[in-house]
């Protein structure tokens, strides 16, 4: 079964790729492209779009914190940030693999247990989707009948709901200390995933996570207006675009980052509000902006760590 879902979900992925390389070889104009980048309106707004994708990083080793802490793990919010910014580029290795096997490699070697460690990034991964799913959602629903995906507006409705059952699920407070490998099964697959975090670090990680996909939303809308599509692209669905598409090119096997699955979908979501060359210069080009974030933020973090403080320690 689990064969069969990874085949299905290649097999997706592919398919948004090869739609998103078709979709662009019918509507990319080059030499429009080329005048595009030309605009020093258009640099500032891609700038202004990378600073706002480097924000998720500190963010995101906040949130991170909160998690190992009901793991029993005090570690302080910037070394986690550097030791994210340090693997992020290994993601664009295909399968998504080896960002997460040099982020374990790291966090094992500066005195992290693999247990915790583990489950941490278990509820990350599981608040991350859940956080996409209800910005996505909540800021498309509202105006899904002037989009592409009003006939879907029911499926987000109940993605929406199941996330937040979700959400009230890892709300309970059932730490990992208070769960034995003899525990009924449900609390055997709980202890798993390293307990529940409880409502605190809950409501805390989810909003950290929210808030990265509207600031990444942020830059995407500042694309758009830098290239003349304000009338119609908006900053709500700008963010909406950005947090559906996320989930499927993050678990999109095979493909680097999400590379062409997660534009594929951002085509189809944006598509009409905008003439096509204009939705594949936007998508092209908040696929710069977060690449030129991972660079930059690994380039700092790696500065950093051998100009300023050699080495990342847990903080006892």
């Amino acid at each position: 079964m689990k064969r069969l879902w990874r085949l299905c979900g290649l097999l997706l992925a592919i398919g948004l790729i090869a739609y998103f390389l078709w979709f662009s070889w019918q509507s990319l104009d080059l030499h429009t492209l080329a005048i595009t980048l030309k605009n020093p309106g258009t640099l500032l707004a891609l700038l202004l779009a990378t600073l706002c994708y480097m924000t998720i990083y500190p963010i995101t080793g906040m949130a991170w914190r909160q998690l190992l802490l009901r793991q029993g793990q005090s570690w302080r919010s910037g070394e986690l940030t550097l030791l994210i910014c340090i693997t992020q580029l290994a993601k664009y290795i295909p399968g998504n693999i080896a960002q997460h096997a040099s982020r374990a490699a790291l966090a094992l070697k500066h005195g992290m247990p693999i247990q915790p460690y583990a489950s941490s990034v278990i509820q990350e991964t599981l608040l991350a989707s859940a956080a996409s799913v209800i910005v996505g959602a909540a800021l498309l629903v509202p105006g899904a009948s002037a989009s592409n995906l009003a006939e879907y507006r029911w499926a987000l409705l109940l993605l929406l709901i199941g996330s937040g059952i979700g959400i009230l699920l890892l709300c309970v407070d059932l730490p990992i200390s208070k769960l034995r490998a003899n525990d009924s099964l449900i609390r055997r697959l709980i202890r798993m995933i390293g307990g529940l975090p409880g409502p605190a670090a809950t409501l805390k990680t989810l909003a950290a996570y929210a808030c990265n996909y509207l600031m990444i939303g942020l830059g995407i809308w500042l694309l758009a207006m830098a290239l003349d599509m304000a009338d119609g692209i908006n900053y709500a669905l700008a963010t909406s675009a950005f947090a559906l598409s996320w989930v499927l090119g993050f678990l999109a096997p095979g493909a680097p980052a999400g590379l062409g699955a997660r534009e594929g979908i951002m085509a189809l979501i944006l598509q009409g509000h905008g003439s096509n060359d204009q939705i594949v210069q936007l998508v092209l080009l908040a696929r710069v902006a977060s690449m030129s974030g991972d660079l930059l933020a690994f380039g700092c973090a790696a500065m950093y760590s051998n100009f300023v403080k050699p080495k990342i320690s847990p903080f006892e």
